[in-house]
């Protein structure tokens, strides 16, 4: 019941940039976030993946979240 959106912990992060961050500033976190999974050095491959599959929210834009929460 949190679609488009994977879960409840998803929806609290985009709710929270969406209320508290400009339109620019979401952009800025975002580039931030996702050079983090760009730079990656883990010990095994498998914590990487395990990293990627799970810390990274679906939403990767911001014109991304804003359609979504424009969809609720």
């Amino acid at each position: 019941h949190y679609y488009p959106f994977q879960d409840e912990g998803e929806w609290e992060l985009g709710k929270f940039l969406v209320e508290n961050l400009t339109q620019a500033q979401i952009t800025k976190f975002f580039e931030i976030e996702m050079g983090k999974y760009n730079h990656l050095s883990c010990r095994h491959k498998s914590d990487c993946q395990q990293f990627n599959n799970h810390a990274r929210p679906s939403f990767t834009t911001k014109d991304k979240l804003l359609d979504w929460m424009d969809l609720l």
